[in-house]
């Protein structure tokens, strides 16, 4: 989709009149909705971001990445309890899966759940930059 090409390009503009191009041809038009709420998050906008995603997950309430991105857009408001609850209905599949796991680890150390936290927060080996890191001992645990 056009309008996502132009968000990865930081041209915001362009991003948000071609996604609401994109609905006003298909009003289920999910990706171009997850554009202009990611968006939102990426101008630092949660609050619209929040809302946008609230309706995304109510029109599809298994749509598992608009959850992560509505948990995290939660945690990045303040509203901690209900980024948690969210994370928690979460089964973390896909490709989006472990950066919300990271993520979900981050929430929880917030809020001093360590012994857990701390599980989900190994993840960021997994995701960019962490996973480009050269270890000097491949195949053996971290520590």
């Amino acid at each position: 989709m056009v309008g996502i090409i132009y968000r990865r390009l930081g041209l915001f503009d362009e991003a948000v009149k071609n996604s609401k191009r994109a609905i006003q041809i298909d009003e289920g038009m999910l990706a171009a909705k997850m554009n202009i709420a990611n968006i939102h998050l990426q101008k630092g906008d949660i609050y619209s971001a929040i809302k946008l995603l609230e309706i995304i997950v109510k029109e599809e309430p298994l749509y598992q990445q608009g959850k992560a991105n509505l948990a995290l857009a939660y945690k990045n408001f303040g509203n901690l309890k209900r980024a948690l609850k969210t994370y928690q209905e979460l089964n973390f599949s896909g490709p989006w899966g472990t950066k919300a796991r990271f993520n979900y680890g981050t929430t929880l150390v917030t809020v001093g759940n360590f012994k857990e936290g701390w599980s989900y927060y190994e993840d960021r080996w997994k995701i960019p930059p962490g996973n480009k890191v050269i270890r000097p001992f491949q195949g053996r645990p971290l520590w």
